[in-house]
This record gives C-alpha cells, structure tokens and sequence, in this order.
C-alpha cells in the first residue's frame, strides 16, 4: 500500500510525475490516486450539504412549535388563563435579542427620575 501522504497531498499530479516520463503503472496509480481525492472531496461536500439540510429542518420545527405556542396563548379567553399556560408550558428556546440603549447617560438618569417618582414631584402639573 502506499503512504498516505500522497493521497493527501494538494500538489498538482503533474509535478508528482516531473522529469519523467510515466510509465503505465505510474499513470493508473496517479489517476487512483486522484479518484480518491475526488471521491473524498466529494463525500465532504455531501456530509456539509446534510448537515446543513438537518439545521434548517430543526430551525423550522422550532420556529413553528413557538408559533403554535404562542397562538395558543394567544387564543385563551382571559389574561390569567394565557398567563397561567403559558407558565405550565416548557420553555423554547429563543434567540437573545440585544437591543442597543438609544439613551445617552443624561437621558437615562433623566428618564430613571421620572419612573422612581411615584408622588409626582419632578412634574407638578398645575390646572
């Protein structure tokens, strides 16, 4: 058998064969040994384009079972009833939405005021 490090090899078959001039054996053991790399390529090729195919089928079930979850909630008659399932139901995993802060640091302080006023102090309206 011969060494693996010429099936593995990205070198050209031409310069494998240089300052010679091939023989038979030398010519059907070069195309061998370019069918295997071939053939190797390919079921990489192949097992990428699988795994690919087995991703979005499970995006797509994932997708569509928050879908169905969420229409049921959705179509309960009362709050407490939607709130109450939606707390028995396992959860799905969802992606992790990072939303950037529009506020610049004075906004905020401004705005956290505002919310911590419970007695109207910051805003005193008169009519």
């Amino acid at each position: 058998m011969e060494s693996s490090s010429s099936i593995y090899s990205t070198e050209p078959l031409a310069t494998l064969t240089k300052n010679k001039k091939p023989n038979l054996e030398e010519t059907e053991k070069l195309m061998r040994i370019e069918k295997e790399r071939h053939d190797r390529l390919i079921g990489q090729l192949k097992a990428a384009e699988a795994r690919n195919r087995n991703r979005i089928l499970k995006l797509k079930y994932f997708n569509a079972k928050q879908d169905e979850i969420d229409h049921i909630i959705e179509s309960q008659s009362t709050a407490l009833k939607a709130v109450r399932l939606e707390a028995f139901l396992p959860p799905v995993r969802s992606k992790k939405v990072i939303i950037p802060d529009s506020l610049n640091p004075i906004e905020r302080r401004k705005l956290e005021t505002l919310i911590d006023d419970d007695t109207n102090e910051v805003i005193n309206r008169r009519l």
